[in-house]
């Protein structure tokens, strides 16, 4: 069999229900984490029909630093960017959790991710003001 003749394989996502918020005019809004790839939320709005089930209204990707795409492969290359970055989120806002409240439970690595972002922007503004002063942090891997 020739390589040109081998099926493609695909990449399955899998997302986990984070909430589901009432909107107006009966449509349901979910979020959902990406098993997987931390920091990936998919947000659904739905219509709910004559029959109860719920019909897509639209889908959107979104990081945690904000960006949303509408488009799957357009959010995975900018999470894939995001991903180098987020190591040292995580690091600073651990680090500012932990100066805040001490060692305590649920460790920084039992954290779903929402519960990992308020102490994601703290630490996104604090290294915008480490870099304000000229100051620059980098996180450095333990050998």
């Amino acid at each position: 069999m020739s390589s040109a003749a081998q099926p493609l394989a695909e990449t399955i996502y899998v997302s986990k229900l984070l909430r589901t918020d009432t909107l107006e005019h009966g449509r349901v809004r979910q979020i959902f984490d990406v098993l997987g790839l931390p920091g990936m939320q998919v947000v659904c709005v739905s219509q709910v029909n004559d029959d109860r089930e719920f019909e897509p209204v639209s889908q959107e990707y979104r990081l945690t630093d904000g960006q949303t795409f509408e488009n799957l492969d357009d959010a995975l290359l900018a999470w894939d960017e995001l991903k180098a970055s987020l190591a040292l989120l995580d690091g600073v806002g651990e680090l500012l959790r932990r100066h805040r409240h001490g060692l305590m439970r649920p460790l920084w690595q039992e954290l779903k991710d929402h519960e990992k972002e308020p102490w994601r922007a703290m630490a996104r503004q604090f290294l915008q003001l480490a870099t304000s002063l000229d100051l620059s942090i980098a996180k450095r891997m333990r050998q």
